[in-house]
């Protein structure tokens, strides 16, 4: 009897996958997609918490720096939908097309399910996105990191920075330093 469940069930999956209702879905879920990027990017925002959301967004997922956004990264995020969104119109196309001659009010289900399933993927981004500190004027913020703070004290050791000049650790003797190091050889890192 149990199996007899399961092959159902991995039947109607199955049928899901075959018919147009996924590409329906599938459609849907990249348009909400490139609404919410091409929201993200221009739209003005209401409060600061979207405000500094969107700032981030725009500068880690766009290259955004000082009003123009690294095209590379704006064609990454676009092309990749869209050529998806081919795919599924030169596999679905025929059936879906079908449908929607038939019975387009059914398209509403799938269409729905992607919204909200892109609605919820969106509260939970915005969710899990770091809260604003707030400090009152002239306070010292705490440091976030006590525990990484440590009693040893570091060697002093000499580099060069971008201008060829030297520095030394003493020279920064009494302030936080954060000191990275690291190679980026493409675009992505």
């Amino acid at each position: 009897m149990q199996r007899s469940r399961l092959m159902m069930w991995v039947s109607g999956v199955s049928r899901g996958f075959r018919g147009w209702r996924f590409a329906a879905f599938a459609l849907s879920l990249l348009a909400a997609y490139n609404l919410f990027v091409l929201v993200t990017l221009f739209a003005p925002t209401p409060n600061a918490e979207l405000q500094e959301f969107a700032d981030n967004f725009r500068q880690w997922c766009f290259g955004y720096e000082a009003g123009s956004a690294n095209i590379h990264y704006v064609i990454n995020y676009f092309v990749g939908p869209v050529l998806l969104s081919a795919l599924i119109l030169g596999v679905w196309g025929r059936d879906l097309k079908t449908a929607a001659v038939r019975k387009p009010r059914a398209l509403l289900a799938p269409a729905t399910s992607a919204l909200a399933l892109a609605l919820a993927a969106g509260g939970l981004l915005l969710w899990m996105s770091p809260p604003r500190a707030t400090v009152a004027p002239g306070a010292i913020p705490d440091f976030p990191a006590e525990i990484l703070r440590t009693a040893r004290q570091p060697q002093n050791f000499e580099l060069t920075n971008q201008a060829g000049e030297a520095f030394r650790l003493t020279d920064y003797r009494e302030r936080i330093v954060v000191i990275t190091g690291h190679y980026s050889h493409c675009n992505k890192t």
